[in-house]
């Protein structure tokens, strides 16, 4: 019989990747998991290995230790911005009731590297809130669908790599920030795509308890859908070519753009598929749900390419 794991026990293995960046603009994953962590192989200098920040727990308020400024927003503190702006005006009100944790924002980088996350983003609770928002919209119907998440720690940090997640906690790396700065790139569009596929691996279904290999190309492919969705990936950057279940969960979330094109529920109805109750995953899935198996849909979307 094989051994049960935890609901999220996917997810933080997830949770550990790093983000690349391929020219000017976030990139996709392109590792599955393998050793309890899966990482990005994209050629690019700025890639490291996942893990290699500090994950201390979350700061409650007043300055955490080494220096670095914490600040709680949203909740009682009044120091976030309208919740009910973030992630555009027509947000459904189960959603703001039900997606907008608590932010735990720890600035550990007080350099002038560290300054351009400030300056990029003055209000961190505005990206953190729209990609909870937009997550939420995208992969849920209502409120008893999502699990329950009462607080999101950021920790901005100058560390190696680019960002991750472990639990509740995203990391982003301000190193990352200063060399796409060099780039010439705008940093507030790509930090906010960045919260879009990390927060949504914090949200989203990991696969059923009973799953001791749940698929992790769906997973994080499901992660940059809502990228995708939220209008953090330029749909003209769909090329011909790749694998469905490959190295690239951009690859993945166009994919999908597609089968939403057949089914609008479609992936809704895919991270419902992947809950902690449902049946160990199998591929049958797509046939159930579309008709055809999940290759025949592969080679129907390529040809439209």
């Amino acid at each position: 019989m094989p051994q049960a794991r935890s609901s999220n026990g996917l997810i933080r293995r997830i949770s550990l990747a790093l983000l690349a960046i391929s020219g000017v603009g976030l990139a996709s994953l392109s590792e599955g998991c393998s050793g309890g962590k899966s990482g990005l192989v994209l050629g690019d200098p700025l890639s490291q290995e996942a893990g290699t920040g500090n994950t201390g727990g979350p700061v409650t308020g007043g300055t955490e230790a080494g220096g670095g400024a914490a600040q709680i927003l949203g909740g009682d503190s009044g120091l976030a911005g309208d919740p009910s702006a973030a992630g555009g005006p027509n947000q459904p009100q189960w959603v703001l009731d039900t997606c907008t944790p608590t932010i735990n924002f720890v600035k550990r980088d007080t350099t002038t590297q560290g300054q351009l996350f400030t300056d990029a983003m003055p209000d961190p609770s505005t990206p953190v809130w729209e990609a909870t928002h937009d997550a939420c919209r995208l992969l849920y119907r209502r409120a008893s669908e999502v699990k329950s998440i009462d607080e999101v720690s950021l920790i901005v940090e100058d560390t190696d790599g680019i960002a991750y997640t472990a639990g509740t906690e995203v990391h982003l790396s301000t190193r990352y920030l200063k060399a796409l700065t060099d780039r010439g790139v705008d940093l507030a569009p790509e930090i906010t795509g960045i919260f879009h596929f990390s927060i949504s691996l914090i949200y989203q279904n990991g696969g059923s308890d009973a799953d001791t290999a749940p698929p992790a190309w769906l997973i994080i492919g499901i992660a940059d859908y809502v990228r995708l969705e939220s209008g953090y990936i330029d749909r003209a950057e769909r090329a011909k070519g790749g694998a469905y279940d490959g190295k690239s969960s951009q690859t993945t979330a166009f994919f999908l753009d597609y089968l939403s094109t057949k089914s609008p529920s479609i992936v809704y109805d895919l991270n419902q598929r992947l809950a902690p109750t449902a049946p160990v995953w199998s591929n049958d899935v797509f046939t159930t749900l579309l008709g055809s198996d999940v290759d025949t849909l592969w080679a129907r979307y390529q040809a439209t390419l």
